[in-house]
């Protein structure tokens, strides 16, 4: 299953942990891209947590802008078109 696809099914805030399951790679490496600004959170006093729809709707807008396949079809889409 898609990360895109998995984040869409998801109806509530997601904390670090399961960020870090998701993109498969640590919870420092999650909370190092909170605190430079290179992922979307909501930080409320210390801890961090993620909707998931702007988490999608991030990814697919990364995808396009980076000319990178679609995390869901697997088709690389136009920049310029």
């Amino acid at each position: 299953m898609s990360i895109l696809k998995k984040l869409r099914e998801q109806t509530r805030p997601l904390g670090v942990k399961e960020i870090a399951e998701l993109f498969d790679v640590s919870e420092a490496t999650i909370q190092r891209w909170v605190r430079r600004g290179e992922i979307p959170a909501i930080r409320v006093s210390d801890t961090i947590r993620f909707d998931p729809a702007v988490l999608a709707n991030w990814i697919e807008q990364r995808s396009i802008v980076s000319g990178e396949p679609d995390a869901e079809t697997g088709q690389v889409e136009d920049a310029n078109a």
